[in-house]
C-alpha cells in the first residue's frame, strides 16, 4: 500500500505527529457525498496506525483521571510524556491550556498561548482555534458568551456549512446541540492537523 513509502505517506495522511506548534496545518474536512465510502477509506487508514491511536488513549485516559483527581501533577507529566511521543495536536494543547489555568492561572495559560502564536510560521488556523481555547479558559469570560461567539463565529461561515459547523466545534465544544451537521466535524486521517486529532 501506499502507507509503506514514506513520501507517499505524507501525501496520503500528512505529518501525522508534528513536534512543533508551526508544523500543524488545518485542512478543513473533505467529505464526497458517498459517505460510506469516506467511512471505509478512513477506516483502511486508520488500521495503519491502530498501536499509535491506542497509545494515545491510554495517554488521553490517564490524564483525565489524574485531572478528575486534582493530581496536577501527572496531568502535566502526562502532557509531556504524551507531547514526547505523539508530538503536538490541538487536543494536547487545548488541554495544556486548561490546565495550566487551573494550576497556575491566567497569566500562565496566556503566556504559552503567546508563545505559540508568536512562533514565525504559525498557521493562522491552529493559532485562532489556541486563542479560543485560551479565551474559553478566562474566569471573566461566562459559557453563555462562548455559546454566543460561536454562534457569530458559525453564522460569519454561512450557518450549517463545513467551516461552521468545524469552528463551533471548537470553539464551544459543549454546545455539541448547536452543531448543523455533526459529520462536518470529524476529521479523516488526511485532513486532520495530527492523528490524534482524528
Amino acid at each position: 500500500m501506499l502507507l509503506s513509502v514514506p513520501i507517499y505517506k505524507v501525501l496520503v495522511v500528512g505529518k501525522l505527529f508534528p513536534k512543533r506548534f508551526d508544523s500543524i496545518r488545518i485542512r478543513l474536512p473533505e467529505h464526497t457525498p458517498d459517505r460510506i465510502r469516506d467511512f471505509l477509506w478512513e477506516a483502511s487508514l486508520l488500521g495503519h496506525f491502530s498501536s499509535e491511536i491506542n497509545s494515545f488513549v491510554v495517554y488521553r485516559s490517564r490524564y483525565e483521571s489524574a485531572l478528575f483527581a486534582a493530581d496536577y501533577e501527572t496531568c502535566e507529566s502526562t502532557l509531556n510524556e504524551l507531547e514526547a511521543c505523539h508530538g503536538l495536536s490541538l487536543w494536547l494543547v487545548d488541554a495544556r491550556i486548561n490546565l495550566l489555568q487551573m494550576k497556575d492561572g491566567l497569566s500562565a495559560q496566556r503566556s504559552y498561548l503567546e508563545g505559540l502564536i508568536e512562533s514565525p510560521g504559525v498557521d493562522r488556523v491552529p493559532a485562532y482555534l489556541a486563542f479560543w481555547f485560551s479565551h474559553r479558559t478566562d474566569p471573566n469570560v461566562s459559557a453563555q458568551s462562548i455559546a454566543d461567539e460561536a454562534e457569530e463565529v458559525r453564522n460569519a461561515f454561512g450557518g450549517t456549512s463545513i467551516p461552521g459547523d468545524f469552528f463551533t466545534s471548537f470553539i464551544d465544544p459543549a454546545n455539541t446541540f448547536a452543531i448543523g451537521q455533526p459529520h462536518h466535524c470529524i476529521y479523516g486521517a488526511n485532513d486532520a492537523p495530527s492523528l490524534t486529532d482524528t
